[in-house]
Protein backbone atom coordinates (compact mmCIF):
# COMPACT_ATOMS: atom_id res chain seq x y z
CA UNK A 1 0.00 0.00 0.00
CA UNK A 2 1.79 3.54 -0.87
CA UNK A 3 1.65 6.59 1.58
CA UNK A 4 -1.15 8.27 -0.49
CA UNK A 5 -3.18 5.04 -0.61
CA UNK A 6 -3.04 5.14 3.19
CA UNK A 7 -4.16 8.87 3.05
CA UNK A 8 -7.18 8.42 0.54
CA UNK A 9 -8.19 5.50 2.95
CA UNK A 10 -7.78 7.81 6.05
CA UNK A 11 -10.19 10.66 4.46
CA UNK A 12 -12.41 7.86 3.32
CA UNK A 13 -12.99 7.23 6.93
CA UNK A 14 -13.19 10.71 7.94
CA UNK A 15 -15.88 11.19 5.73
CA UNK A 16 -17.79 8.41 6.78
CA UNK A 17 -17.23 9.69 10.12
CA UNK A 18 -19.29 12.69 9.29
CA UNK A 19 -15.87 14.98 8.35
CA UNK A 20 -16.66 17.28 5.45
CA UNK A 21 -13.83 19.57 5.86
CA UNK A 22 -10.12 18.04 5.54
CA UNK A 23 -6.79 19.64 5.73
CA UNK A 24 -3.27 17.62 4.30
CA UNK A 25 -0.46 18.95 5.58
CA UNK A 26 1.98 18.19 2.21
CA UNK A 27 4.70 21.16 3.39
CA UNK A 28 6.92 18.08 4.07
CA UNK A 29 6.19 16.36 0.85
CA UNK A 30 9.22 16.43 -1.52
CA UNK A 31 8.04 14.35 -4.51
CA UNK A 32 4.50 13.35 -5.54
CA UNK A 33 3.76 10.96 -8.80
CA UNK A 34 0.40 10.66 -10.62
CA UNK A 35 -1.02 8.08 -7.54
CA UNK A 36 -0.63 10.94 -5.20
CA UNK A 37 -2.44 13.60 -7.74
CA UNK A 38 -4.97 11.10 -8.35
CA UNK A 39 -5.66 10.60 -4.53
CA UNK A 40 -6.39 14.52 -3.88
CA UNK A 41 -8.55 14.77 -7.16
CA UNK A 42 -10.66 11.96 -6.09
CA UNK A 43 -10.38 13.45 -2.40
CA UNK A 44 -11.60 16.70 -3.54
CA UNK A 45 -14.32 15.13 -6.16
CA UNK A 46 -15.92 13.51 -3.16
CA UNK A 47 -15.55 15.96 -0.12
CA UNK A 48 -17.17 17.89 -3.35
CA UNK A 49 -20.24 15.82 -3.53
CA UNK A 50 -20.96 16.59 -0.21
CA UNK A 51 -20.49 20.14 0.02
CA UNK A 52 -16.90 19.60 1.97
CA UNK A 53 -13.59 21.02 1.81
CA UNK A 54 -10.20 19.45 0.80
CA UNK A 55 -7.39 21.89 1.81
CA UNK A 56 -3.98 21.28 0.81
CA UNK A 57 -1.15 23.12 2.36
CA UNK A 58 2.46 23.48 0.80
CA UNK A 59 5.18 25.92 0.74
CA UNK A 60 6.52 26.43 -3.10
CA UNK A 61 8.52 23.43 -4.08
CA UNK A 62 8.10 20.93 -6.49
CA UNK A 63 4.81 19.56 -5.14
CA UNK A 64 3.60 22.84 -5.43
CA UNK A 65 4.61 23.05 -9.19
CA UNK A 66 3.45 20.15 -9.85
CA UNK A 67 0.29 21.57 -8.83
CA UNK A 68 0.71 24.73 -11.00
CA UNK A 69 1.88 22.64 -13.97
CA UNK A 70 -1.07 20.23 -13.78
CA UNK A 71 -3.18 22.79 -13.26
CA UNK A 72 -4.42 21.61 -9.95
CA UNK A 73 -3.51 24.98 -8.00
CA UNK A 74 -7.09 26.38 -9.88
CA UNK A 75 -8.95 23.36 -8.49
CA UNK A 76 -8.24 22.39 -5.19
CA UNK A 77 -8.19 24.79 -2.68
CA UNK A 78 -4.24 25.55 -1.55
CA UNK A 79 -2.73 26.98 1.71
CA UNK A 80 0.65 27.93 2.10
CA UNK A 81 -0.04 27.57 6.55
CA UNK A 82 -2.10 25.53 8.17
CA UNK A 83 -5.92 27.18 8.56
CA UNK A 84 -6.57 28.80 12.34
CA UNK A 85 -9.86 28.05 13.36
CA UNK A 86 -11.11 30.65 15.67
Amino acid sequence: MSNFQAVGDEISELMNSGVDRVVLDLREVGFMDSTGLRMLTDAHQQLAEVDGELVVVVEGGPVSRLFSITGLDSVLTIADALPTDG
